[in-house]
């Protein structure tokens, strides 16, 4: 089988951008009363929310980067791979709490962290997914074809829960 030389692990459109990308659009509506040139706001608009991000992985150059993409043009910074032996794959879940009088809404994240281990035992977070199985596809690709040991942090909270989890009699 031959070995990819990059894995292209999608996520999507991401929604970084969108708040910006509303106030352009605004912007540009507005200022399209007064000038056509300023419909380039709306179309600039347009770009931004089309954008889409994921992570890239060079098995052969030993190089992974985040990345944003309009169309077939990606942009992130390479990160050297050779420096780490170790991969974990952690599972966070963070929420907020918001008050306003008598409401209470709570915000709810959870993510799960890439976090690359130096020999020394030097940390270095990543990224965070949003879905498992794209972490657990960049996990894969990192263990099989770049030989890291690894943790799987979500697997082994699974594994640890059903353990405990109360034995029901029929």
């Amino acid at each position: 089988m031959a070995m990819l030389k990059f894995h292209d692990i999608d996520e999507g459109y991401t929604l970084d951008l969108l708040i910006p990308a509303f106030f352009i659009a605004v912007v540009g509506g507005i200022g399209a009363i007064f000038s056509f040139a300023s419909l380039l706001l709306v179309l600039v608009a347009v770009l931004l929310v089309a954008m889409r991000s994921g992570v890239q992985i060079d098995v052969v150059g030993k190089r992974a980067r985040v990345y944003k993409s309009f169309g077939k043009w990606k942009y992130g910074t390479w990160i050297d791979l050779e420096q780490f032996d170790h991969v974990r794959l952690k599972y966070t879940q963070e929420s907020q709490v918001m008050n306003a009088r008598s409401i209470t809404n709570t915000h709810t994240v959870k993510t799960y962290d890439l976090i690359f281990r130096t020999p020394s035992g030097q940390e270095t977070e990543f990224h965070d997914f949003s879905k498992y199985p794209l972490a657990r596809r960049a996990l894969k690709v990192l263990v099989e074809e770049l030989g890291y040991s690894y943790v799987d942090g979500v697997q082994e909270r699974k594994r640890s829960a059903k353990e405990h989890a109360p034995q029901h009699r029929r």
